[in-house]
């Protein structure tokens, strides 16, 4: 009876680590960066949106850039196949930071998580979903070397979606995402090199803001 008992929790630990391994795809490790697939959900609901992410690890040293680069580079670039009734948005960038590089500054990161929302349709009838990505990327660091990816993820269909053991990390991700704010106006003007941005709206939103930045989406 104890050694049934011992099986049967080793059974039922490798039936968990196979859930929980199959939220994540595997790490694909490129020159000086590694990547991953990951979801916030155990679950899909059909009906229901859910956030799934790319998992962008450079080496120390190295970087990504962000959906406007700067002076130089390029960001990454994410092609779903889905199947019917799924649907998925653009990648949501959280705020990069300044990268300088000689004359020349750049906007990127040194680790990204790119989110993504799906939609499942309601009137989806399969069981579970197959999630496949392409995936390309410039990393640099002096030099820069592209890369890329095809990364895979198969998640069921339920009547309601659950969290999964990645949600922070995508929540995280999301709270950098810059928000638009409730502006009254603006003006601009120029001199030389020198732009001054004027921003008028109801509430003191940046009466406890110590430093601002500015960073160009186009």
């Amino acid at each position: 009876m104890r050694r049934l008992t011992q099986i049967l929790l080793v059974a039922a630990v490798l039936s968990f680590s196979g859930v929980a391994n199959s939220l994540a795809s595997a790490f694909i490790e490129k020159p000086h960066i590694q990547v991953r697939l990951v979801t916030a959900v155990e679950a899909l609901a059909v009906g229901g949106d859910a956030f799934v992410a790319l998992d962008l690890q450079p080496e120390e040293g190295w970087h990504v850039y962000w959906r406007n680069p700067g002076d130089s580079g390029m960001p990454p670039k994410l092609t779903w196949q889905l199947p019917g009734g799924l649907t998925a948005s653009e990648p949501l960038w959280p705020a990069p930071h300044n990268i300088p590089f000689g004359p020349l500054v750049n906007y990127g990161y040194e680790h990204v998580v790119l989110p993504v929302q799906l939609s499942l349709a309601k009137d989806f009838s399969g069981k579970q979903v197959s999630l496949n990505l392409h995936a390309s990327w410039l990393v640099c660091k002096e030099l820069c070397i592209p890369g890329s990816a095809e990364l895979n993820l198969t998640l069921p269909v339920a009547e309601k979606a659950s969290v999964s053991s990645h949600s922070r990390l995508i929540s995280s991700a999301l709270a950098k995402v810059p928000k638009k704010l409730a502006l009254m106006g603006g003006s601009l003007s120029a001199e030389g090199d020198y732009i001054e941005f004027t921003l008028y709206t109801r509430n003191p939103i940046f009466a406890e803001v110590e430093l601002t930045g500015f960073f160009s989406v186009e």
